[in-house]
């Protein structure tokens, strides 16, 4: 019991880390420094709670894909998504021209998107590494 209320806890510290990493702007300010109150407090379901009203990954790709839609990166896109690709070079060219879009959607102000760039460059990398 006690080592699943640490491991619970120690993912409650990542989540609220993430959090207060790249959910920093006024949009999501409130919640984040509520989270933050929670558990410091101890009331970890309180935190949670919180945590789980910002957008998860999935949610902000799925912004992102509706904010591409009709731009080729968007067909290029959905190709990887269906295991269409020519090569790896397509695949690399769409994650390329996503990570664009992702650091446009930062300079409006946006700055969550950071937290897709980090993963998106990690399959970037794979690509290169294992791909060839």
């Amino acid at each position: 019991m006690a080592i699943s209320k640490l491991r619970e806890t120690i993912e409650l510290t990542s989540r609220l880390k993430t959090a207060t990493m790249y959910f920093n702007t006024d949009q999501y300010r409130e919640i984040v420094d509520e989270a933050k109150i929670n558990f410091m407090s101890g009331a970890y379901d309180l935190c949670k709670k919180s945590l789980d009203q910002l957008p998860t990954k999935k949610q902000m790709m799925e912004k992102m894909m509706n904010t591409i839609e009709g731009k080729s990166v968007h067909k290029t896109l959905s190709r990887i998504v269906e295991n269409r690709t020519k090569n790896i070079f397509e695949e690399l060219k769409g994650c390329f021209s996503l990570g664009t879009h992702l650091a446009i959607e930062c300079e409006k102000g946006n700055t969550e998107y950071r937290l897709l760039i980090n993963e998106l460059y990690e399959r970037i990398g794979g690509l290169i590494f294992n791909g060839y």
